[in-house]
């Protein structure tokens, strides 16, 4: 079959799903004005994969923090995953609200990020609370034994290499 064939794409920096939004409202008035016999085919529609990327993407991200936390409330008791699990889903709504204000998108390479962040998060929440524990087991007051276990690893929470 005879075809023309139209290449769309968008700049750097463009919120592809919103392009594809207006793009598809214009080839809807486009399709209206076609003559019988002759169809409109989107061959790669981007918008909608990106769309549907980020949605399975934060579907991901609910369903691996939900499973963290339980496994750490069955290893390490409820009150540590408590602790945990409210740091990590404050550290990460923290950032999407962050994200939103500045006018940054969900891409891969945020979505990235988010991704090591997280075990990142994850992993230094586990330290530090397991050194408070096992100092107030030792007979160390509460606070001092916070105090202890978050300086524990400080620095090498800033200077986290894997």
């Amino acid at each position: 079959r005879r075809a023309v064939g139209i290449g769309i794409s968008t700049e750097a920096g463009v919120d592809v799903v919103a392009a594809g939004r207006r793009i598809d409202r214009l080839l809807g008035e486009l399709t209206v004005r076609m003559p019988l016999g002759m169809d409109l085919v989107v061959l790669y529609p981007e918008n909608r994969i990106a769309r549907e990327a980020t949605s399975t993407f934060i579907l991901n991200l609910a369903e691996s923090v939900a499973i963290v936390i339980a496994v750490i409330m069955l290893v390490m008791g409820f009150r540590a995953g408590v602790l945990i699990g409210s740091s990590l889903l404050f550290s990460i709504g923290g950032t999407l609200l962050l994200m939103q204000f500045l006018g940054e998108g969900l891409n891969r390479t945020s979505l990235a990020g988010f991704i090591i962040a997280m075990g990142m998060l994850v992993d230094n929440a586990i330290v530090v609370t397991d050194n408070a524990q096992q100092a107030m087991l030792r007979g160390t007051d509460r606070r001092t034994a916070l105090v202890a276990g978050a300086n524990g690893p400080r620095w090498s929470c800033l200077l986290y290499t894997s």
